[in-house]
């Protein structure tokens, strides 16, 4: 199946194609089980959204046409080429008779497109944009983050501290916290670490030399069990603790540590 037209369901279905693309994924949608069952419930969601009441107010419709205004388009797909119907000179095989070729298919009939008002259309464009520019926040905040964390763990000044637990299930983690006083940054670094659970979240505590703990931020492992996080940096810490706590963090530590520093 052509991913460049598969990609062309979305916009099918709201319409937006021009004609030559909308004949050209039409031809495919004949062939394609997969395209048809997409641009199906595309179109099951935009009449949805058509029976419904809901207007966009004026704001929303003039923020984004002017998005899309300003959105660059993509440029047509080059035309088809063009097939002669039969090859061959006048005594050739292709002028004597033959046997008869086996009859076409029935073609299957593109999916019946609803009328898609202009603000839905904008609506639908301005979502794709969100998503996109989402997406690329998220891999710029990713990128920073480990260009922060090699920072801390390359400085000459890292001092490592090694997290032990007195748990069983937590004997496998290697869990360390890496402090650079030169960049005045800390980070949690660790392997085969076991998710802090649903609705929960690990936080790491700063621990002062009288006992108290203040907040350094919290984090969790991926679903390979492996943290590289960038955390805060609280004055006065003399070593680290880790509780599990309610997402989000608590103010102070609801339970007992699960995971303690020892300094390398």
């Amino acid at each position: 199946m052509s991913e460049e037209l598969h990609s062309l369901a979305a916009p099918y279905a709201l319409d937006a194609l021009d004609e030559l693309e909308r004949r050209r994924f039409e031809s495919h949608l004949e062939e394609c089980a997969e395209c048809r069952e997409e641009v199906d419930a595309l179109l099951e969601v935009a009449s949805q959204l058509l029976e419904g009441d809901t207007q966009p107010s004026a704001g929303l419709r003039a923020s984004t046409l002017e998005m899309i205004a300003s959105t660059p388009q993509a440029p047509p797909s080059p035309p088809l080429e063009a097939h002669s119907g039969t090859r061959g000179s006048a005594g050739s095989a292709a002028d004597s008779p033959g046997p008869a070729a086996p009859a076409a298919a029935a073609p299957v009939p593109p999916p019946r497109r609803p009328a898609v008002p202009r603000w839905l259309l904008g609506a639908a464009a301005a979502v794709v944009l969100v998503v996109v520019a989402a997406a690329v926040v998220v891999a710029l905040d990713d990128d920073a983050n480990d260009d922060e964390v090699a920072t801390v763990l390359e400085a000459p000044d890292a001092t490592v501290f090694v997290m032990t637990s007195d748990d069983p299930a937590r004997e496998a983690t290697d869990l360390e916290v890496v402090h650079s006083a030169t960049h005045d940054a800390t980070v949690v670094v660790g392997d085969h670490v076991h998710s802090a659970g649903e609705g929960s979240t690990y936080q790491l505590w700063g621990v002062t030399p009288d006992g108290g703990m203040l907040d350094a931020g919290v984090f969790d492992a991926d679903q390979q069990g492996e943290v590289e996080v960038p955390v805060g940096t609280p004055s006065g810490v003399a070593g680290w603790a880790v509780t599990v706590e309610p997402d989000g963090g608590s103010d102070e530590p609801s339970g007992d540590p699960v995971f303690v520093s020892q300094p390398v």
